[in-house]
């Protein structure tokens, strides 16, 4: 039975839709968040909570007992010591005391003389009647007259057989080489010339404290420059073929490259 025809019907939307959902967004978001909220607050507390708490030192009722395990001693391997040695029973005769037997005076040797000490003392080495001689008595000097060689002055000429300062100049390249620039020169950019007048020894070696500066571009060049100087060997210079001391002027060049 058709309780209404088709032109009747009339097509209605239900009262639900985007509105609707929003509304229900808005309300779980919410929901959620003061869950979320809660818990971290909760927690916040529990751990508080937690950290102030005493904490409780539980020692254990009983005491530790150290153990001692009992071993045996190491035992000695060592040889026993050897036997002492039998006694050496010497046999021979024995001597009896008796009655003296007079000996004949020819078979009785003199009585020497011995010498005392201070007569030992001030006896003479020779043979004969040679006089005595006392060390003591004997001059300190005993005629030896030693001169000590003075170093000649800084101003003094000194002839050589050769030119001296030609003989340096052909070491002067590694000399050169052995100079060690300064850190604070090269840092200050300091440049320039250091003349050395040094007494060179015998042996060819500069004599330590015997240096003098003649010319300085600048202070901070100087122990670079002497310090060069002392560890350089020159040819010795000969006088009559014999090596003398002489003073010499040795230029050092301090340049940045």
């Amino acid at each position: 039975m058709i309780l209404a025809s088709p032109e009747s019907l009339v097509i209605t939307s239900k009262p639900y839709g985007a509105f609707e959902v929003q509304k229900l967004i808005k309300f779980f978001t919410l929901r959620g968040f003061y869950y979320v909220l809660g818990f971290i607050v909760v927690m916040v507390i529990g751990v508080f909570i937690f950290a102030s708490r005493e904490k409780k030192i539980y020692k254990s009722p009983y005491r530790s007992i150290a153990r001692l395990d009992m071993i045996d001693a190491p035992t000695n391997n060592e040889a026993p010591p050897p036997p002492p040695p039998p006694e050496v029973v010497i046999q021979g005769t024995l001597a009896q005391a008796g009655n003296p037997v007079p000996v004949p005076d020819a078979l009785v040797a003199p009585d020497q003389v011995f010498a005392s000490v201070d007569e030992i003392s001030t006896s003479s080495s020779q043979i004969g009647d040679a006089e005595a001689l006392n060390i003591d008595d004997l001059p300190t000097d005993a005629g030896l007259n030693v001169q000590k060689e003075e170093e000649p002055s800084p101003d003094d000429f000194i002839v050589t057989d050769q030119d001296y300062n030609e003989v340096v100049s052909r070491v002067l390249g590694d000399l050169q080489k052995r100079v060690v620039y300064p850190e604070m020169a090269r840092r200050a950019g300091v440049e320039g010339r250091v003349s050395v007048k040094v007494l060179i020894g015998k042996d060819g070696r500069p004599k330590q404290g015997r240096t003098i500066i003649e010319e300085t571009a600048s202070e901070l060049l100087n122990p670079a420059a002497i310090k060069a100087i002392m560890a350089q060997v020159f040819p010795p210079a000969t006088q009559n073929g014999q090596p003398v001391e002489v003073w010499v002027v040795i230029p050092i060049v301090f340049r940045l490259r």
